[in-house]
């Protein structure tokens, strides 16, 4: 693939007068520069994501009330996975209506 690359290069004309010259070599280090301002972006931007959205669950998480949960794990017995009799539902809780 290199050699490819390579002998595209090669093909291209050589540019003869200076200000050419000095076009080619600015954008080229334009280019280098620009390549690794996104790299280093990517890199240190990775972490501070991550730790934001991880943030941000644990505030949703937390804005659920406690009564939902608590209501939530003891409306089961242990021994079947059907609802006990007379417990509200998740849902009922959640919209503020009780079922019975």
């Amino acid at each position: 693939m290199s050699t490819r690359i390579s002998k595209w290069f090669r093909k291209l004309p050589a540019p003869r007068s200076l200000r050419k010259q000095l076009l080619a070599i600015s954008l080229f280090i334009l280019s280098g520069l620009l390549l690794l301002i996104g790299v280093l972006q990517y890199i240190l931007m990775r972490d501070f994501i991550y730790s934001n959205r991880a943030e941000s669950m644990e505030a949703q998480i937390r804005s659920v009330p406690r009564e939902m949960f608590f209501n939530f794990f003891n409306s089961y017995d242990e021994d079947t996975t059907t609802p006990n009799e007379g417990t509200p539902s998740i849902v009922a809780i959640y919209r503020g209506t009780e079922t019975a």
